[in-house]
């Protein structure tokens, strides 16, 4: 016990609080660590939507053309491009029971934007698209529809034979 004593009168005083310097240098350090990671965050974040906004755009394609199959009646996949939305006739839509299934991208996930479909036929960009998928799920054309959100995109494709696909 009278060790401990005389070894705790003979420590150096311990001081209290920061320097200026550390943290000048933690905020400093701070700042690299952050300019680094907010953008590669962003981009994660961006290609994120992207593929969320592509996967519901598929999986609502394929529910236009399982419902045609199973009512035996046409329905319309109808994509606005100045709208940003896409919508499908007869479905009612699950939250407001006497509307019509729409879904618009930038209020549902923020960022994501229809770019443009790409016609296998014309290869040329089309101001909206009308696609009827028949009593058989069979669509009357085939497309390419393109969802970019920043600097990140995706494709959905739709075959001639009602095949729907994601890039």
């Amino acid at each position: 016990m009278h060790g401990f004593a005389i070894w705790k009168m003979h420590r150096s005083p311990t001081r209290s609080g920061y320097f200026l310097q550390e943290v000048v240098v933690s905020l400093f350090v701070l700042g690299i660590v952050a300019a680094i990671a907010i953008p590669k965050y962003t981009a994660s974040l961006n290609r994120y939507r992207a593929q969320i906004a592509c996967q519901r755009l598929a999986q609502d394609i394929e529910l236009a053309r399982r419902h045609a199959r199973y009512t035996s009646q046409n329905v319309t996949l109808l994509v606005s491009f100045n709208q940003n939305l896409y919508r499908i006739d007869p479905l009612d839509s699950p939250l407001r029971p006497s509307s019509t299934y729409q879904v618009a991208l930038n209020e549902a996930l923020l960022c994501p934007v229809i770019r443009g479909v790409l016609s296998p036929i014309s290869r040329s960009t089309q101001p909206d698209l009308t696609i009827t998928f028949n009593r058989y799920g069979i669509p009357d054309a085939a497309a390419s529809i393109g969802i970019c959100c920043a600097d990140a995109s995706g494709i959905v494709q739709l075959s001639r034979e009602g095949e729907v696909s994601r890039q």
